[in-house]
């Protein structure tokens, strides 16, 4: 199965403020797992997929990260540097001209192992333009590793995500860490802080934001004690 996206996007500003005391030293896409870095595990995905050309974000210990990564050359690698971080959201559309086509966009703090690669070709062939403005990658709340949370989200038997992060109701799944985004949707917003959270309600109440529930583990190392349970 064919790729038809080329560019993709790693989210890699964060303070990593979960997991400190080792974050004080090092950025989180620098932490290692099984003696690869995190940014490593995500760019390597990427080329698994035949993405052409990434954009990272970068804030924190920013120049980590750039040194890290100058030697690599087997894909081409494009770094916003936020002055001031931007969030999750604010990041993604700061770097809006970058992108003219729907595109894959990556948290670089989930271990993106290649044996996924198949799962997420499919994944991508299944972006609807005329239907979707983000379509999310889900994991059931016991298939995330690291996450200890009460769920994110539900969907209904058309795969449209029908709840958010607020309310009373039961939330059956968890965003996994991967989503494909028509870039046309960040023209509605402005490069200021705020969270990719603030574009999923939009496209909940346009019922434009459809999620795929992964086919197998997701590790999650956001905090200390994730990385010690995957460990």
């Amino acid at each position: 199965m064919k790729n038809k996206i080329s560019k993709a996007m790693i989210l890699a500003a964060g303070f990593g403020t979960r997991l400190k005391p080792l974050t004080a030293t090092t950025p989180k896409p620098l932490i290692e797992f099984k003696n690869k870095t995190l940014i490593d595990y995500a760019i390597n995905f990427l080329i698994s997929l035949d993405i052409k050309e990434v954009v990272i974000n970068l804030h924190y210990k920013s120049e980590y990260i750039v040194e890290h990564l100058s030697q690599r050359t087997d894909i081409k690698i494009v770094f916003s540097h936020e002055k001031k971080i931007l969030g999750t959201g604010g990041g993604v559309v700061n770097v809006r001209d970058k992108f003219h086509d729907v595109f894959l966009l990556l948290n670089s703090d989930i271990i993106w192992e290649e044996k996924m690669c198949q799962f997420f070709l499919t994944f991508i062939n299944e972006w609807d333009n005329n239907a979707m403005d983000a379509f999310l990658l889900l994991s059931q709340k016991d298939k995330i590793s690291g996450y200890y949370g009460e769920g994110d989200f539900n969907l209904n038997q058309a795969g449209q995500i029908i709840g958010e992060k607020s309310g009373g109701s039961k939330k059956d799944f968890v965003f996994a860490g991967a989503q494909l985004l028509n870039p046309k949707v960040l023209d509605n917003y402005s490069s200021a802080f705020f969270p990719m959270n603030n574009i999923w309600k939009d496209a909940i109440s346009n019922k434009r934001l459809y999620g795929k529930i992964a086919n197998q583990e997701i590790k999650h190392l956001g905090s200390i004690d994730a990385l010690k349970d995957i460990k």
